[in-house]
C-alpha cells in the first residue's frame, strides 16, 4: 500500500527544485557538523587540561567541522531567504 507521502517522494524531480528540501538538508548537515565540532572541542579541552601543555595547538578535527558548519548555516539562511523572496 503506497501512501501519499511515498507517491509524492519517489520518482519526482521536485526535490531538485525545492528550496525547502535544500535548506533542510543544509540545516541537517550544519547541525551535525556543529555537534561534531563541539564534541571534539570538549574532548580536546579535557585532553589538554590533563597534559597541561603550554602553547596554542591547532585542532583540525575541531576547527574544520565548525568552519564547515558555519558555511552550511550560511547556505541554509541564504536558501531560506531566497525561498521567502520567491514566495512573494
Amino acid at each position: 500500500m503506497m501512501t501519499t507521502l511515498y507517491r509524492a517522494w519517489h520518482g519526482k524531480t521536485w526535490k531538485v527544485y525545492s528550496l525547502s528540501f535544500w535548506a533542510s538538508l543544509c540545516g541537517i548537515v550544519a547541525f551535525t557538523l556543529f555537534i561534531t565540532g563541539a564534541t571534539g572541542e570538549a574532548i580536546a579541552h579535557s585532553a589538554r587540561s590533563s597534559k597541561a601543555s603550554s602553547g596554542i595547538e591547532v585542532h583540525s578535527s575541531v576547527d574544520l567541522p565548525l568552519l564547515l558548519a558555519s558555511l552550511f548555516f550560511l547556505a541554509y539562511h541564504a536558501v531560506t531567504y531566497l525561498e521567502v523572496i520567491n514566495c512573494k
